[in-house]
């Protein structure tokens, strides 16, 4: 297989696209790399792309400054605003609270029964979705996993 070079993107830059080529001899376009990208020939590398190849050419103390800098920038200050309520005076989950609850359970892309272990219960306790499909009364054990989970996953 050939080599895909700069020479190689220079020849069929000429004979594929000879009107950006012309505009690349005439300086319109400061490389071949970048002629390419507009002829299509080539695609421009992502900002992930590029942050993983300085990432390996980074020394130690410049990766330790990035994840300094990175964790004090991912960090939330806690919300001032009080939980939400999450069960109605007979113990049953309110419309907000079991909307929210789907909404997270979607986001984590997890199944009822991998939140109820991510909640420290068995995975078939079907204790949450009754209380979510069927509108079932939920037990003081319940009530303070979903708090938890509703806490731990507000940024969501």
């Amino acid at each position: 297989m050939a080599k895909r070079d700069r020479a190689y993107f220079e020849r069929r830059l000429r004979r594929d696209h000879p009107t950006i080529y012309r505009d690349l001899l005439d300086g319109k376009y400061a490389s071949v790399r970048e002629a390419s990208i507009a002829a299509g020939l080539q695609k421009d590398r992502s900002t992930l792309q590029v942050m993983k190849s300085q990432w390996g050419k980074a020394t130690t103390a410049e990766k330790a400054d990035f994840l300094k800098w990175a964790r004090g920038v991912t960090r939330t200050a806690p919300s001032s605003t009080a939980p939400m309520p999450l069960l109605d005076k007979d113990r049953k989950l309110l419309p907000a609270a079991a909307a929210r609850i789907e909404h997270i359970q979607t986001v984590l892309g997890m199944k009822m029964g991998k939140l109820m272990a991510l909640m420290g219960f068995k995975p078939l306790n079907a204790a949450l979705g009754l209380a979510l499909r069927t509108g079932s009364r939920v037990n003081l054990d319940l009530e303070a996993a979903l708090k938890k989970l509703l806490a731990d996953n507000a940024h969501l």
